[in-house]
């Protein structure tokens, strides 16, 4: 019989039980922050990769690209803020883009930007797609099924506020269905919204709408 330590824990998992010893790894420099939950069945890593003075896109995906491959991980999404949209050197440094994408337009006042990775080793990670488009990512380990949801853009930018949120969560909903999913199994939604404080109310409005027809206020 094998002794746990204090930082481990024994659950019930079906007619199974499941050892589970996490354990936390930060390491960082000038170019590179890296996060990592080391646990039973799969290790998860947070990536930061800030844009330095001067520096090109190229070189900052690359920097990420490598941490990655150091550590054997898949990516399961990515936040890209202050940096140029365009695809281009981060195919060059990552290869086929199978995880969803969150560009995030840096305002003129913005005094930083750079890249934020989420990956896992261990657990297979499958793309999901709506329209030709990588939208989601879906992994599982001993303890539950996980879903990323990423890179979504409104159908209409000239449409009214409302109207873009309800195709905002539409595409959420359709993604989800790949991952054989509802929007009850949503614990946390993001949303990064230009020029929030000026039309927050019908954003507001508009999502418990949605979320009141799928019941999501009684699970």
């Amino acid at each position: 019989m094998r002794q746990l330590r204090k930082d481990e824990k024994v659950v019930n998992v079906g007619q199974s039980q499941v050892i589970n010893g996490a354990s936390l790894q930060r390491s960082a420099d000038r170019g590179l922050h890296v996060v990592s939950v080391m646990r039973t069945g799969c290790d998860e890593h947070f990536i930061t990769a800030p844009l330095l003075s001067g520096e090109q896109p190229g070189p900052l995906f690359k920097r990420a690209a490598e941490a990655l491959r150091d550590r054997g991980a898949a990516i399961v999404s990515m936040e890209v803020a202050g940096v140029p949209h365009g695809m281009a050197p981060l195919i060059e440094a990552f290869g086929p883009v199978a995880w969803p994408v969150t560009w995030l337009d840096r305002s003129p006042a913005a005094a930083a930007g750079g890249i934020h990775v989420w990956a896992v080793a261990g657990p297979a990670v499958t793309s999901i797609e709506r329209a030709g488009v990588v939208t989601g990512t879906r992994f599982e380990d001993a303890w539950a099924t996980y879903c990323r949801i990423g890179g979504l853009v409104p159908e209409n930018h000239n449409a009214a506020p409302a109207i873009q949120t309800v195709s905002i969560l539409n595409a959420m909903e359709s993604t989800l269905r790949g991952a054989r999913m509802n929007f009850s199994d949503v614990v946390r939604t993001w949303f990064y919204n230009r020029d929030i404080t000026a039309w927050y109310g019908q954003f507001n409005r508009a999502r418990n709408r949605f979320f009141d027809a799928r019941g999501v206020f009684q699970c």
